[in-house]
């Protein structure tokens, strides 16, 4: 991936564009890499698709209880209107007609109403929404450090597969004695890189509060170059020019100065 790209999809700069938040440069600079690049594409839809479902789960409708509440008031007032003309006609015929009912003021009072409802539902929305709005960047964040944690991890992986694919690297396989017998490792060994590293194919439970230790013979003295415990899967070791053996034992956790050469459980010449 182009350090570039990489850059703007991890950095939350996208987020920003979407949401108009960049500048003018930083626009057209993002709207130039959009048309070239079909990653950049593919995150701005993935992106533009949350926040679609985002305001569409958060959209207002008009409480339906209203408008019958509406028209009860108006038919109310009409009611009390015309009982109240009727009784001023059958006491006098000289007194002038009743002001008609007005209207504008009952769909005034009713408009203030519908719009306090209204105002409250928006309020709560938009405070739903800002709840929304910062558990999304929440997981923005999370899926960030998720892809910086699993890009890290294939960086590792791929350092070690170089190394070993590396034609100066040999392989030595060191298959656990009758102490145990299930056990398998394979070590890699570079002197052109001065590196070397052990992998556990197989490796039975150890006792509790052991470990195994490697040890590189050179010149007749074993020199301890690592410990594979219970969780190791694939360890570092530490380079020792001239080595002409490495040797495994069974140790007290944490290792040992000295090997234990009756638990010695696997050898093998390099």
């Amino acid at each position: 991936m182009d350090d570039k790209i990489k850059h703007i999809i991890e950095s939350g700069v996208l987020e920003s564009y979407l949401l108009g938040l960049t500048d003018e440069k930083q626009t057209q600079e993002i709207d130039e890499l959009l048309s070239e690049n079909p990653l950049l594409r593919t995150e701005l839809e993935s992106l533009e698709d949350v926040i679609y479902n985002m305001t569409e789960s958060i959209a207002v409708e008009p409480p339906k209880t209203l408008l019958p509440k509406i028209k009860d008031a108006i038919r109310t007032d009409q009611s009390g209107q015309s009982k109240k003309s009727e009784s001023d006609k059958s006491k006098t015929v000289d007194l002038k007609p009743t002001k008609k009912t007005n209207w504008f003021a009952i769909a005034a009072a009713m408009l203030a109403l519908f719009c306090s409802v209204l105002a409250f539902n928006n309020y709560q929305e938009a405070k739903n929404a800002n709840e929304q709005l910062l558990a999304l960047q929440t997981n923005l964040e999370k899926e960030k450090a998720l892809r910086e944690e699993i890009s890290q991890e294939f960086e590792v992986m791929s350092t070690e597969f170089q190394f070993i694919k590396d034609a100066n690297t040999s392989k030595y396989i060191l298959n656990g004695n009758e102490k145990m017998k299930e056990m398998k490792l394979v070590a890699f060994w570079n002197d052109q890189k001065n590196q070397s590293s052990i992998s556990v194919n197989n490796l039975p439970q150890l006792p509790k509060g052991k470990c195994l230790q490697v040890w590189a013979d050179v010149e007749g003295e074993m020199l301890s170059i690592g410990i594979i415990d219970n969780a190791s899967d694939n360890v570092s070791l530490k380079y020792l020019a001239n080595a002409e053996s490495l040797n495994v034992t069974i140790e007290p956790e944490g290792g040992s100065d000295h090997p234990t050469v009756s638990d010695l459980v696997a050898n093998v010449f390099i």
